[in-house]
């Protein structure tokens, strides 16, 4: 058979039957012993927003042992939308 030929495991052979935690109603929720702690923290963008650069672009200081969980990050923007011409 050439390896080509292989097709890809898509299971793995030592993976166990699981359900998604939201389909969980009646089970207690573990509890995640490896988080010390949550907290907020809020970033700016490093520079206004411009249409020719419509990227907002974040620089996000941590130390090396803080993760960031991605599921959670929320982004409050605030904006006007204006005519063409710049009215209302």
């Amino acid at each position: 058979m050439a390896d080509s030929d292989i097709e890809p495991e898509i299971i793995h052979s030592e993976s166990t039957e699981g359900i998604p935690n939201y389909m969980q109603y009646f089970e207690r929720p573990r509890t995640n012993v490896a988080v010390e702690k949550n907290y907020l923290q809020m970033f700016n963008p490093l520079e206004t927003f411009n249409i020719t650069d419509s990227n907002l672009k974040f620089r996000i200081n941590g130390l090396p042992d803080t993760v960031l969980d991605l599921k959670s990050v929320r982004l409050y923007l605030q904006f006007r939308v204006l005519k063409e011409d710049g009215t209302k």
